[in-house]
């Protein structure tokens, strides 16, 4: 399961999805430590089904989670060589 928030903008939707285990996770990237806010990604629990649904949608993504990563990844929703590992963990953004 996955975490996803929309985020409505006037011209375009944001959608932050994270892999469920990582929300309020803290990891680093070099000297920045970075919060996998509930803020941004917690509105409701989806299915992998759903999360693809959803990332089709959407106008920009911002994924965390090397589930979700490989899920986008898999459905040609984001390109491999896009990904970063950050402390371990697999992040990507994209934008139509």
């Amino acid at each position: 399961m996955f975490w996803y928030r929309v985020h409505y903008f006037k011209y375009f939707i944001i959608v932050g999805i994270c892999d469920e285990e990582i929300l309020e996770k803290r990891i680093r990237f070099g000297d920045t430590e970075i919060y996998i806010n509930p803020s941004f990604y917690k509105g409701s629990l989806i299915d992998e089904k759903a999360a693809i649904q959803v990332m089709k949608k959407c106008d920009v993504g911002n994924l965390f989670g090397n589930r979700i990563v490989e899920l986008a990844i898999k459905n040609n929703i984001v390109d491999e060589k896009n990904i970063l590992i950050i402390d371990g963990i697999k992040h990507a953004q994209f934008i139509k």
